[in-house]
């Protein structure tokens, strides 16, 4: 058997308490690939030990506007440094640095979207908001479907 296949996952929440993004890394682990998880640390967050390695961003900003583009930002950079065969983004936050990663390195790439990010309650009155994260899902998946179509 090669060598095992790097998995970077990416969420942007705080790592502590996501238990479906644990068990997906457990069961990649488990059947033998290299995972990272990253996602990010916040005032309140609890030490971690897991089978497989992680990786928090510490951030001044908590939310809106401005983590995300520092997360996104940040993200993409420790990306295209890593070694990693996959990229994994796990929901909408994390897809535009994902892809972005994907386009320069030429590596395949993920995108679980568990939930219906743009329909979730907290940005329904946030018309800019949902406007925004709608065009980038968008671009995104046209861009990724004529590719394919290219193919």
């Amino acid at each position: 058997m090669g060598s095992k296949k790097h998995i970077i996952i990416s969420v942007s929440n705080d790592l502590s308490f996501d238990q479906r993004v644990h068990k997906v890394c457990t069961s990649l682990h488990n059947a033998g690939y290299n995972i990272l998880l990253v996602g990010r640390v916040r005032k309140k967050s609890v030490p971690l030990e897991r089978a497989y390695k992680i990786k928090r961003f510490k951030y001044i900003p908590e939310r809106g506007v401005f983590f995300y583009a520092v997360f996104n930002i940040r993200l993409f950079i420790f990306l295209m440094f890593k070694k990693v065969d996959v990229l994994h983004a796990n929901d909408l936050d994390t897809l535009l640095a994902n892809w972005m990663t994907k386009l320069f390195r030429r590596k395949h790439l993920v995108y679980d979207t568990h939930e219906y990010f743009t329909g979730v309650p907290e940005i329904q009155n946030k018309p800019i908001v949902r406007k925004t994260w709608t065009a980038i899902e968008k671009m995104i998946l046209h861009l990724e479907e004529k590719e394919l179509g290219e193919k």
